[in-house]
């Protein structure tokens, strides 16, 4: 009896442990999901970077901050219409618009994705906040604010419904990442009516399925790896057996539904 109480309380500790290691990881999470986020989406031709790394990769600045005039161009290459919008010129009322903002800030007016802050000026360097943010890809997936599916400055609700969102908690600080995993979210999330965002650009032929599917995969991938690191490390010691074998049932048992949840 006093071995089998011994046991649960090195069991009680390891679970502890492990809590208390995520909880303490949650912003560098935040951060690979914003990263692995952007690498599927440039794979799938669907973002650019600012530039290169010193290692030579694609540098998408994760953790900066998105303007109202860098978040339009995002939404327009996640569109796969950014050589549609750049090929046309469209009608808009702003006159703060930077010359390579045109385009983009024109086919998002015209296709009534975005607005202004007035009736001449975009905002075009103000920073872009999450609802704001949200309001344009909800937009995307056919929701309309103007008919009361949504308030545009609390879309948290729907958003989560939608699949965009894990919470309806608003995030006050707001980075490029984070929206690059929203718009990696909304290609999957429920539209409106009709067909998902991702079964849209398959037709159009912007990307295969086959293409999407591997990205899934290696998000999926990189998630539970990152979790087992998480537990194993935070409680290594004179238990690390029972340890990694905790953290190895847990990432099976995520696995799975995770794998599940894509198959369905």
């Amino acid at each position: 009896e006093d071995l089998s109480e011994v046991l649960d309380m090195k069991r009680f500790i390891a679970f502890v442990l492990i809590v208390l290691s995520i909880c303490a990881a949650m912003p560098a999470l935040a951060a690979e999901s914003g990263q692995s986020a952007a690498e599927n989406l440039h794979a799938l031709g669907l973002l650019a970077g600012v530039g290169k790394n010193a290692d030579g990769s694609v540098n998408f600045d994760v953790d900066g901050k998105l303007t109202r005039a860098q978040a339009i161009t995002q939404i327009v290459r996640f569109l796969g219409m950014e050589k549609t919008a750049t090929a046309s010129t469209y009608e808009h009322p702003f006159t703060d618009l930077p010359a390579w903002a045109v385009p983009y800030v024109g086919y998002a007016y015209t296709n009534g994705i975005t607005k202004g802050v007035s009736a001449t000026k975009f905002g075009t360097d103000d920073r872009m906040g999450d609802a704001a943010f949200l309001t344009l890809v909800l937009r995307v997936l056919g929701y309309e604010d103007a008919k009361g599916d949504f308030v545009w400055n609390n879309p948290y609700a729907l958003a989560k419904t939608a699949g965009l969102l894990d919470s309806e908690t608003a995030d006050s600080d707001f980075t490029r990442g984070d929206a690059f995993a929203i718009c990696y979210k909304a290609l999957t999330a429920t539209v409106k009516s009709g067909a998902s965002i991702k079964d849209q650009l398959v037709a159009k032929g912007v990307f295969t399925a086959e293409l999407y599917a591997s990205t899934a995969a290696a998000l999926t991938g990189a998630r539970l790896m990152r979790i087992g690191e998480l537990n194993t490390a935070a409680v290594r010691g004179s238990h690390a057996d029972e340890d990694i074998s905790t953290a190895s049932l847990e990432v099976n048992f995520r696995e799975n539904v995770v794998l599940n949840s894509m198959a369905n």
